[in-house]
């Protein structure tokens, strides 16, 4: 899998502003480990959920085709599956995430008040509490 070969690679702390605080380090390393643990079982969830869906899309395709429309229920639930594959799929391309916010906290430390830099510290300890 091309994803799983670029998160063996990645490392979100490695282009982070010297200035920023080890905590702020340990606790994005933590994050981003969970996220690549998490990441083949993640991937095969998606597998597996887009594998049960495909009979319902396509018979919901042939339902389109052969009628000319849909029923509202069925499209709710093609409605939902997208969400969820759009959702599943989004989760496991989170390390685009990363490499944003790294971009964001570098700016935060190279152009960010005092203040601002202390908020971000306290929220970032809160969240990881």
């Amino acid at each position: 899998n091309k994803t799983q070969r670029i998160l063996e690679k990645f490392d979100p702390t490695d282009d982070l502003n010297e200035k920023v605080p080890s905590f702020v380090r340990d606790i994005m390393d933590k994050n981003f480990e969970r996220y690549v643990k998490n990441f083949s079982d993640d991937s095969k969830n998606l597998g597996e959920f887009h594998e049960s869906s495909k009979y319902q899309i396509e018979e919901y395709e042939k339902s389109l085709k052969e009628k000319g429309f849909a029923d509202w229920n069925d499209s709710q639930l093609m409605n939902r599956i997208k969400e969820e594959l759009n959702q599943k799929t989004n989760e496991l391309l989170r390390y685009h995430l990363y490499n944003e916010r790294v971009e964001l906290i570098n700016l935060l430390y190279a152009r960010g008040s005092k203040a601002q830099i202390e908020k971000f510290e306290n929220l970032v300890m809160c969240e990881n509490n």
